[in-house]
Order: structure tokens, then C-alpha cells, then sequence
């Protein structure tokens, strides 16, 4: 079993415009996996590039979609999880992911 890393690197811009929006872009890179050896495992870095709006409802409640990609290389399967929910099921190694997020979120 042993330790396994992987770096990933990300760039992150936000732009607000028109009083209450907001634009997101995100792109990030996930390097080769190394092994507890140290080794590089080939294609096992992937890619995720998202684009997102954000609508303010008020200071603290707003609405936001996105649409994401994760890019895998051909042996890997990075995924989506989130709320208890993922689709590593569905994910065969070297497959793309491609999904669109909607919601509402309130800041306590």
C-alpha cells in the first residue's frame, strides 16, 4: 500500500461586474501521481477548468451556476463528490467529466 503525492497547481480569477454579479474562472492542473518510491506513474495527471456566475439575492444569500470539466490522462479517473454523492462509479480511467452546478447559498 505505502504513500502516494500528487501535486496540483491552480489559478483562480474573479471579476465583479454589473453591482451584483460575479464571473468565476478556475483552471487547474494535477501532475503525475508518484508512488511511495518516488516514481512518476505515467498518465495520471489530469486537468479541471470551470466558468461560473454568481448572482447576489442580498449580502448574504446569492444564486450561482458553473458548467466544469475534469480532463483526466489516461489513467486516472479524477471525479465529482459532493454531498455524500460521487460519480467514481461511472468514471473509467482516462474519462472526461463534464457537469453543470445550480444553486443557492446563504453565508450564516
Amino acid at each position: 500500500v505505502g504513500g502516494r503525492e500528487q501535486t496540483t497547481n491552480a489559478v483562480f480569477i474573479q471579476h465583479a461586474f454589473a453591482g451584483s454579479y460575479k464571473a468565476y474562472l478556475q483552471y487547474a492542473k494535477s501532475d503525475d501521481v508518484k508512488n511511495s518510491a518516488g516514481a512518476e506513474v505515467a498518465n495520471t495527471g489530469a486537468r479541471a477548468y470551470s466558468v461560473a456566475l454568481r448572482k447576489d439575492l442580498s449580502k448574504r444569500t446569492g444564486i450561482y451556476t458553473s458548467y466544469n470539466i475534469f480532463k483526466n490522462d489516461s489513467a486516472n479517473n479524477m471525479n465529482f463528490t459532493a454531498g455524500g454523492v460521487s460519480s467514481a462509479a461511472l468514471v473509467g480511467q482516462g474519462s472526461d467529466v463534464k457537469f453543470v452546478a445550480v444553486g443557492l447559498m446563504h453565508n450564516f
